[in-house]
């Protein structure tokens, strides 16, 4: 397992804290979570359902601003991977990793999902 310690400035915690690599996520040691699952809640201000996915619009593990994070059931999160990895509805690496297309898309589809680079506005 890759493992290695990095230091960021988290937004709402307004100090350092100490984060590792496993498996390609960061994650945060203290909530015993990946950052990423941690900076969607933050941003939308509630947890996430045990049965939802945070996915990384962008498929960068490592960048988890709230524009690049957008929490789906996880059916639409493996047809989302599936959609950028084989091509499907766009072509291979299609605009599908822009987070205004993205979400554009998905309420045109009607497919439930709430956006963590909205200011709490979820759809």
């Amino acid at each position: 397992m890759d493992n290695e310690s990095v230091t960021i400035n988290f937004r709402r915690a307004e100090q350092y804290k100490l984060l590792t690599i496993q498996s390609g996520y960061v994650w945060d040691d203290d909530a015993d979570l990946p950052l990423h699952r941690v900076v969607a809640e933050d941003s939308l201000g509630h947890a996430i359902d045990a049965g939802m996915n945070v996915h990384h619009i962008d498929h960068n593990k490592k960048n988890n601003t709230p524009k690049n994070l957008i929490v789906v059931s996880e059916w639409v999160h493996m047809l989302l991977h599936a959609a950028y990895h084989y091509g499907f509805f766009y072509g291979p690496g299609s605009l599908l990793v822009d987070p205004v297309v993205l979400v554009t898309r998905l309420r045109a589809e009607g497919i439930p999902f709430e956006w963590c680079g909205e200011d709490n506005a979820n759809s």
